[in-house]
């Protein structure tokens, strides 16, 4: 699939919940997604999607991708994978983030807040049933 996604032009909506695809699936859609100017809205909740997963989308993301809705709920992301979005916020066009379900701690919120705080175009961020707390 992500081998043919740059050529799927009418393509808006991906979503691909709940199908194993791990780090080297993310990885690949992502890749695919440097590729593709058409993709709106992709959606990879409940894919057993760790760090080095989260940070290829990021980056993805941050280098132009034309994603404006990303849901990554229901994963393994952690710190590392979710600072990755702090820059992606920055520079990306992403208008709805979902990283709930995860394990996200104090540190990678920040992170992501602080990508929040200069972001011009997120509206929804989903950080819900996370690890958040002051010990992180």
């Amino acid at each position: 699939l992500a081998a043919v996604l740059p050529g799927c032009a009418a393509l808006r909506d991906l979503h691909l919940g709940n199908n194993a695809l791990g780090d080297a699936g993310a990885a690949a859609l992502a890749r695919a997604l440097e590729r593709n100017s058409d993709l709106r809205a992709l959606n990879v909740a409940a894919n057993g999607i760790c760090d080095e997963g989260a940070i290829a989308l990021a980056r993805a993301v941050a280098g132009g991708s034309t994603l404006e809705d990303l849901v990554l709920n229901e994963n393994a992301i952690s710190d590392e994978g979710a600072s990755a979005f702090g820059p992606a916020l920055r520079s990306g066009l992403l208008m709805r983030l979902g990283l709930a379900s995860n394990r996200v701690g104090a540190r990678g919120a920040a992170a992501i807040g602080e990508g929040l705080a200069v972001s011009v175009t997120l509206e929804g961020l989903r950080l819900g049933n996370n690890i958040m707390d002051d010990d992180d």
